[in-house]
């Protein structure tokens, strides 16, 4: 299986990122902070988008194409919330009660109709749980509405345009895994590969890198945010090259 592939230069500086977020991993897995801060959550959000990260890596390395970009949507998702939590301060942690509550009742709902009931009652158990700390009218996250309150829409677009040619299953998603058995399929599968016109592990480097300066302000590691300044103009630079290929 094929897609744009990114050059030598550019692996190269995946490597100097992903060694960049490991490190900023590290020392995030070292601070106190309250539980239910802003900077609480950072942390949280921040370790499942170094996952990600690394995740996406195994399986592009191994040429799992469509899966890596499973994990890559997890990612955006990931940098979304680290963004509107930055954005939104101590606003986010009952949205992220809210978006809790509100699948636990789903899940309830799915269980009961299931004829399940011990199912039911550890979910019914697991909100009562959250006690007073649920927000009036709980509801799951909006992609949407918090990448415009992170300033990051761009990376809704992304999650949308990989919802629909990767994440789920669709035609698209299914042919792009198709195995050729002639030339037209060949042709057809390597268009599907590259219809978002861009290279996946720079996608993740995009992504990780606004997550990573993101979080490194929110609990105050100044000692990543010149090194991150510093990946983030390189990047810009070989993202306006690949762009132009």
């Amino acid at each position: 299986m094929s897609e744009s592939q990114p050059t030598k230069e550019e692996l190269d500086f995946l490597d100097e990122l992903t060694a960049f977020c490991k490190e900023l991993s590290a020392f995030s897995s070292q601070l106190e902070v309250e539980s239910g801060s802003s900077e609480f959550v950072s942390l949280m959000l921040y370790q499942r988008l170094w996952g990600n990260h690394k995740g996406y890596i195994t399986l592009w390395d191994s040429d799992h194409l469509l899966e890596g970009n499973i994990v890559l949507r997890a990612a955006i998702e990931a940098s979304i919330c680290i963004a509107a939590n930055a954005a939104l301060g101590e606003d986010f942690y009952p949205l992220l009660l809210g978006d809790l509550a509100a699948t636990l009742k789903k899940m309830i709902k799915i269980w009961r109709e299931m004829e399940a009931p011990d199912l039911v009652k550890s979910y019914e158990a697991q909100l009562r749980a959250l006690g007073d700390r649920i927000p009036e009218n709980p509801s799951v996250f909006n992609w949407q509405m918090l990448a415009e309150k992170g300033g990051q829409l761009h990376l809704y677009e992304w999650h949308r345009m990989l919802s629909a040619t990767s994440a789920h299953v669709t035609a698209i998603s299914l042919l792009r895994g198709v195995v050729p058995v002639d030339d037209d399929d060949d042709i057809l599968r390597d268009q599907l590969l590259n219809i978002d016109g861009s290279k996946g592990p720079m996608k993740l480097a995009g992504i990780s890198m606004i997550g990573a300066k993101i979080h490194a302000r929110a609990i105050l590691a100044e000692q990543f945010l010149e090194k991150g300044d510093e990946l983030e103009k390189r990047l810009n630079d070989l993202s306006m090259r690949w762009r132009k290929e």
